[in-house]
């Protein structure tokens, strides 16, 4: 298949199952523990690699449009 139609596909794929083990992240934990030690760090690496998704989803889209 064309990467400029998988890529952005499989980035959203990879982007809504961080987000959806943030979510269960902040559920379980309370506000205190998730500033603590490893679920600090599972929620910054989580907010990164939902920002890189859509930098790169961006960065196709905008090369498919020249």
């Amino acid at each position: 298949m064309n990467i400029r139609i998988v890529a952005p596909l499989v980035g959203l794929a990879i982007a809504y199952i961080g987000l959806s083990l943030l979510l269960i992240t902040v559920l379980l934990l309370d506000i205190s523990e998730l500033f603590s030690g490893v679920a600090f760090a599972w929620f910054v690496m989580s907010v990164v690699l939902a920002i890189g998704l859509a930098v790169m989803i961006y960065t196709i889209r905008k090369k498919e449009a020249v």
